[in-house]
């Protein structure tokens, strides 16, 4: 599960090669939100290890703050969201991998 973020919006979506999905988006072979057209490229945030049922859980829980698909506008709702998915209580491997840590998927309590 990654995050990242392309202007004021805020995407969390799953993918087994997340930095090939940022040059996916940013070279327009993958749905950008309909009507929206962020400045920039977007811009990976982290990935941590979640599945499709998890990515679910925080769609749901942010639903209001939905643009389209898996985008979001930010608001200190999703900020919070965003912060909780790549704090070090899940497995942030955007740097140097960190030792092996069990990792728990989030729950509804979570968010």
């Amino acid at each position: 599960m990654y995050v990242a973020t392309w202007g004021d919006l805020v995407k969390i979506g799953t993918s087994l090669d997340p930095h090939r999905r940022m040059r996916d988006l940013a070279g327009g072979s993958s749905p950008q939100p309909p009507g929206v057209r962020p400045d920039g490229s977007p811009v990976l945030l982290g990935y941590v290890l979640g599945d499709q049922g998890a990515e679910g859980l925080i769609h749901a829980a942010l639903a209001e703050h939905r643009v389209a698909s898996e985008w979001y506008r930010r608001a200190p709702a999703v900020e919070a969201v965003v912060e909780r998915i790549l704090s070090p209580v899940f497995w942030n491997r955007t740097g140097p991998v960190p030792p092996r840590v069990p990792v728990a998927a989030p729950g509804p309590a979570d968010f």
